[in-house]
């Protein structure tokens, strides 16, 4: 952390500010064994092999274990830090990683399987982005190739928002305050992160898209056959699941 206090308050690109190497940090319970452990489901619910692309793939630890499925596996992140910290911990040796804006990847590659986990979904301004960045994931899958969306339950959400942390990470302090915009579409979070009277303000802003909206969108970028569920057992999704995650394909 540097010595002089920062504050990133912009909603404007503000993942471009927070997703560094701090970040992986503070979901400590992200870490490889709960990527393991999704990576089996996907490879158990679908019968797709060949090559994989895993879109805003952060520190890799999906990919770590898709590369064993796969007999090529890509993955592309906006954060230099975060590939970085991926390369030093291994999981892109079977890999390759671009730094690349997930909206126009620049892919010259059609794929099997395209995977979007932890909420990589939301993050930008405009509900015309999130369509044509759909439209765009679909463009990089072979026919019958499969799209896995891992998002957040909108209605989950509201309901058990905890509006206020404070926790101890490292010796660094982390203060989280999260609430829903003033037009109830988004899910807003300021992190605070203190050590010896030095402080970071960051924050995460993310477009909280009902299930029904989702599905539209992915039908206007062309998909038809929209699977949901609730979780990675793959239960059925309703109001009450923690997660909406989509599986479908280009047919």
């Amino acid at each position: 952390m540097e010595t002089e206090d920062k504050t990133y308050l912009s909603s404007e690109d503000w993942y471009k500010r927070w997703f560094n190497d701090f970040y992986p940090r503070l979901y400590p319970h992200r870490n490889l064994i709960e990527a393991k452990q999704q990576v089996d489901a996907v490879i158990n619910l679908i019968s797709t092999r060949g090559n994989c692309l895993d879109i805003a793939c952060g520190t890799g630890r999906h990919l770590r274990y898709l590369a064993t499925h796969f007999t090529r596996s890509v993955g592309l992140d906006l954060s230099k830090e975060l590939i970085e910290i991926g390369k030093l911990e291994g999981n892109f040796d079977k890999s390759e990683v671009y730094l690349a804006d997930m909206r126009q990847p620049a892919i010259n590659e059609k794929f099997d399987l395209v995977t979007n986990f932890f909420t990589g979904f939301g993050y930008f301004e405009t509900d015309k982005e999130h369509q044509q960045m759909l439209t765009c994931w679909r463009s990089l899958l072979k026919p019958e190739g499969t799209l896995l969306i891992d998002y957040l339950n909108r209605d989950y959400l509201i309901e058990n928002i905890i509006p206020s942390t404070i926790r101890i990470v490292d010796g660094y302090t982390i203060e989280e305050k999260r609430s829903i915009s003033t037009d109830s579409l988004r899910i807003e979070k300021t992190i605070v992160i203190s050590k010896d009277s030095q402080s970071e303000n960051y924050l995460e802003s993310v477009r909280m898209y009902s299930y029904q909206e989702v599905s539209n969108m992915l039908k206007e970028s062309g998909f038809k056959s929209i699977n949901r569920y609730g979780n990675f057992e793959w239960e059925a999704f309703s109001s009450g699941s923690e997660r909406l995650i989509f599986v479908t394909k280009n047919d």
